[in-house]
């Protein structure tokens, strides 16, 4: 296997496996556990797994990827626990709109007391992912919001989520795709769902 990119401090190593794979290995210690994040573009950052640190090493095999492989990072914590998020999980659209090829989505988590009626929910976490592909066909991304440990068990959440026209996160004039419905989600939990086009 050749070696793509290989840290001084052997945190995390990159082999190339046959033609069209790749192995991210990271060097673990006890007690420690390891959560790996990709991106193509060092703006938008997926969780790829999380591993328990065992003194040996942790392996990821990844696809690899047309236009380059892009960047990887590690998060190291105490525990496993402390990694995991609120929710995560994967978003679908299909039919490319007609304005470009590149958009932009913001994917909010809300929180709320099911006890009181009248009283707004409020914002959790939010997830902007600056560049998505458009293109022909049915097209995904991952996305992965907040932190579970500052969940209220009290609180019930929703998941609201929408695709713009590149750099118009927020414009309700740029919308293009957008998550119909009410979606209730459990904390920690994973979510999909496809989002419909306007």
């Amino acid at each position: 296997a050749d070696t793509i990119a290989e840290p001084s401090e052997k945190d995390l190593e990159i082999r190339r496996k046959g033609s069209n794979q790749m192995e991210l290995t990271v060097f673990s210690k006890p007690g420690v556990a390891y959560k790996l994040y990709g991106s193509m573009n060092m703006l938008d950052w997926s969780a790829l797994g999380v591993r328990e640190g065992n003194g040996e090493e942790q392996v990821w095999t990844l696809p690899m990827r047309q236009g380059g492989n892009g960047y990887f990072r590690v998060l190291k914590a105490d525990k496993v626990e402390d990694l995991a998020s609120a929710v995560h999980g994967e978003l679908s659209f299909e039919r490319a709109p007609q304005k470009g090829q590149i958009a932009s989505a913001w994917v909010r988590l809300w929180e709320y007391d099911p006890r009181i009626a009248d009283k707004a929910a409020d914002l959790f976490a939010e997830q902007i992912i600056e560049e998505i592909t458009v293109a022909p066909g049915l097209q995904r991304f991952r996305f992965e919001l907040g932190d579970k440990s500052k969940a209220n068990p009290d609180r019930n959440y929703y998941i609201t989520a929408a695709i713009y026209e590149k750099g118009r996160v927020g414009d309700v004039n740029a919308r293009i795709y957008f998550l119909d419905g009410f979606n209730r989600v459990k904390v920690p939990s994973e979510f999909t769902a496809t989002l419909k086009p306007l």
